[in-house]
């Protein structure tokens, strides 16, 4: 299976059934080839580069290797986990003195990044859905927010797989289990918070 650093899809290990699990992280057109990332998609262009070369002896030509002036700046944006605009988000959520577009706009612009950057598969893109996700629920954006529980549930897979953060697979696995179990996000926790007064 061919490497890109901006793959469709990506494996897990199931220790149960002692196999390589692959899964689709987006759509992926008929005639469009799988690929999956050989590299932490957080590493920077340069560490991709040069591990690439020492591990595998190749060069990557994916588009964001052959476009990485351009590609590594955003990608250094969504990539790091505690950045400030991750921490601004957060604390936009209780502001209630801020209009929805403070809250919603860096959100949105963080998914973009991700889906046009194609990190689907990285561990981030999920941790943005998420966040994205409790946007609208502190807002009672229901649509919004059965939009980002369906996201979610795409995303179910990585509740076994051992590299992904434990931290995020029980957000996750709270997430899934109030979605699998009612189907109604006004059940989630801090439904429409931002709301009361």
């Amino acid at each position: 299976m061919s490497c890109s650093c901006c793959p469709n899809a990506t494996w897990t290990f199931d220790i149960a059934s002692f196999s390589f699990q692959l899964w689709a992280v987006r759509d992926i057109r008929e005639s469009e080839e799988i690929t999956i990332s050989y590299l932490d998609l957080s590493s920077s262009y340069d560490e991709r580069k040069q591990n690439l070369l020492r591990l595998y002896k190749f060069e990557c030509d994916c588009l964001a290797c052959k476009h990485h002036p351009i590609t590594s700046s955003r990608r250094k944006l969504i990539l790091d986990r505690d950045s400030l605009a991750n921490i601004v988000v957060k604390v936009r959520m209780t502001d209630l003195s801020l209009p929805e577009g403070h809250l919603l706009g860096p959100a949105l612009e963080r998914i973009d990044i991700c889906d046009e950057e194609g990190l689907h598969a990285a561990d981030v893109y999920l941790a943005q859905l998420h966040i994205l996700f409790l946007c609208y629920v502190v807002l009672g954006n229901r649509v919004g927010a059965e939009i980002c529980g369906r996201m979610l549930l795409t995303q179910k897979f990585r509740l076994v797989d051992p590299t992904y953060p434990a931290i995020y697979r029980s957000e996750l696995a709270a997430v899934i289990k109030i979605l699998e179990k009612s189907k109604d996000v006004t059940s989630y926790k801090g439904w429409s918070s931002r709301r009361k007064s």
